[in-house]
């Protein structure tokens, strides 16, 4: 199993209820460590992707990075060019951004023009996502499985410090995939840094000032499953904060839990309830839906299809 699979998988089981013991972490944690990667292939990574070093490059540099990043997405128009362009210039000018854009513990694998999909799947059409999808996943879990660990603490502390200084990480960038990477950033803090409440609330903030203009523009650069790992974010941000966020999106979620859910690839049949859980975490944190925080979704023999029941008593 490589480690995207045992990050994913590892992922999938905790979110759909299930649980795991000591050794089991251990040899989670154990596989992680030995998937650091070197300084060579950090290196190699960093120069594949027009970023040597790991900082932003000089103009010339910096045309041949967007450059290699267009080959994956389509610019929107004009308009949308000039906003991204904008973002960066106004980020770079920031003497305190570093521009440590990419990982620095765990870069993803060369996976051809393929890139590794995230927990809830956002199909990334960049490295920006990609990679620090891979990374700040691994890491997190990490933080979950050996918290004391030095190793770990390090590892979550220069994170969390790159973290800050990235444009989508800190600095309200929503242009093209750095909106999505923001969503896996948010997941990172709830887990690692949950008490930083100021950074907390400045991305909430920011997925609320920009998420329905987001989901305006899906399948034109915008994975429609943003809305899905927003709300696996409520299921695990501390509660003052998801509250308010749960409320405004209940009647939604609630219809998603109503519905029912093809299963007749091998795509829908990894993911499908994976995310059908992640909604239920999020919606039963409020009192009236409770009943439903142990409640699995399941396959009807009458359609082959999905579902998930949502009656206070539940039939047998």
């Amino acid at each position: 199993m490589t480690p995207h699979e045992l990050m994913i998988k590892t992922n999938h089981h905790l979110i759909k209820g299930g649980e795991l013991t000591k050794p089991q972490k251990a040899n989670i944690v154990r596989q992680f460590f030995d998937a650091q990667s070197s300084e060579r292939a950090k290196q190699n990574f960093y120069k594949g992707v027009k970023y040597p070093g790991n900082k932003e490059p000089d103009e010339q540099g910096r045309a041949q990075r967007v450059f290699a990043e267009r080959k994956f997405r389509k610019e929107p128009d004009e308009q949308g060019r000039a906003q991204r362009v904008f973002a960066e210039r106004k980020f770079r000018t920031d003497k305190n951004n570093s521009g440590h854009m990419y990982p620095i513990f765990f870069l993803p694998p060369y996976n051809g023009n393929k890139k590794f999909q995230t927990v809830i799947p956002m199909s990334p059409k960049t490295h920006i996502l990609s990679a620090n999808s891979y990374e700040l996943e691994i890491i997190r879990l990490l933080h979950l499985f050996a918290p004391n660990n030095t190793v770990v603490f390090d590892m979550v502390k220069k994170s969390l410090e790159r973290l800050k200084k990235t444009c989508y990480g800190y600095h309200d960038c929503a242009v093209g995939e750095c909106f999505h990477t923001a969503l896996i950033v948010l997941r990172f803090i709830a887990a690692t840094a949950p008490n930083d409440t100021e950074w907390i609330n400045k991305l909430i903030s920011f997925f609320k000032r920009n998420m329905d203009e987001k989901l305006a523009l899906r399948g034109k650069g915008v994975h429609g499953n943003v809305l899905w790992y927003y709300w696996l974010c409520l299921s695990e941000l501390p509660f003052a904060f998801a509250e308010p966020e749960i409320y405004r999106y209940k009647d939604k979620i609630i219809g998603q839990l109503n519905r029912n859910s093809v299963m007749n690839s091998e795509s829908g049949k990894a993911y499908h309830p994976v995310m059908i859980c992640a909604i239920r975490n999020t919606l039963s944190r409020l009192p009236d839906f409770a009943h439903i925080k142990n409640r699995q979704p399941y396959l009807s023999e009458k359609d082959g299809r999905l579902h998930f029941d949502m009656k206070k008593e539940q039939a047998y």
